[in-house]
């Protein structure tokens, strides 16, 4: 078994809370891999002209068998859909400590 990880910030950029989208990601996970451990955490990221965005998020981790039922795909279009419900540019996972950054 390996650890891929989500990461999902609290709030949209407009301020209002993504409850509806971290439980859409819960309810994904929870059908997908049978289970899921969330955790806070603070993020923060610069854009190109140097403006820090610092936020709170919620740190989704799940287990998983590597080429499994395409896991990792699986893992990828979760992400995408929670950040596409988040109105987010890009996504951050962690698979099998493999950091990665989808666009979306």
């Amino acid at each position: 078994m390996r650890i891929a990880q989500i990461t999902l910030p609290v709030y949209s950029n407009d301020h209002r809370h993504l409850v509806h989208t971290h439980e859409a990601l819960s309810n994904d996970l929870l059908v997908l891999f049978g289970g899921f451990t969330v955790g806070d955490g603070q993020g923060a990221w610069k854009d190109g002209g140097g403006t820090v965005y610092a936020e709170p998020v919620k740190v989704y981790s799940v287990a998983y068998e590597p080429g499994k039922d395409h896991a990792e795909e699986s893992i990828r279009g979760v992400a995408k859909r929670a950040g596409r419900g988040a109105q987010q540019i890009a996504m951050f996972i962690v698979l099998d400590g493999e950091a990665e950054f989808i666009s979306l």
